[in-house]
């Protein structure tokens, strides 16, 4: 249970309502959101087009777009550490080395946040998959 509060605590301590993603939860109808369903879709084909269809009365139209295409990239990021290892189309292999990578992200933001405790478990977890899998990593 002290593991756990521990994790509790540091995770808490980093406000993760802040935390910005990428994904279904988007307002369609957002700046980001439209960029982001343009893209998807191919209704963009290049920066200029984008910034043009999403700012197209603003005189400042090319900073814009560059901010947004920057918080666009940020969220994309944060999603990244939120996809699913575990999804059938992935082989066992792949899912090892993803839930590797992420497991060692973790454990370097616990040892960052000075929570030993808690990261030390889940590097020994993911030392026996990398050792299983022979990740040299």
């Amino acid at each position: 249970m002290n593991e756990l509060k521990l994790l509790v605590n540091t995770v808490s301590k980093n406000k993760i309502k802040q935390i910005e993603i990428v994904g279904k939860s988007d307002n369609p109808t957002s700046l980001i959101g439209r960029l982001y369903n343009g893209i998807c879709s191919g209704e963009f084909k290049d920066d200029d087009e984008a910034a043009q269809k999403l700012f197209s009365n603003e005189k400042n139209r090319s900073s814009y777009y560059l901010r947004l295409k920057r918080q666009l990239k940020e969220r994309l990021y944060s999603t990244l550490f939120l996809l699913d290892a575990n999804e059938p189309h992935f082989s066992d292999l792949q899912k090892a080395y993803y839930t590797s990578y992420k497991n060692i992200s973790a454990v370097k933001i616990l040892f960052g946040r000075q929570n030993r405790q808690g990261a030390i478990p889940l590097a020994k977890k993911t030392l026996r998959i990398a050792r299983k899998f022979e990740f040299t990593d």
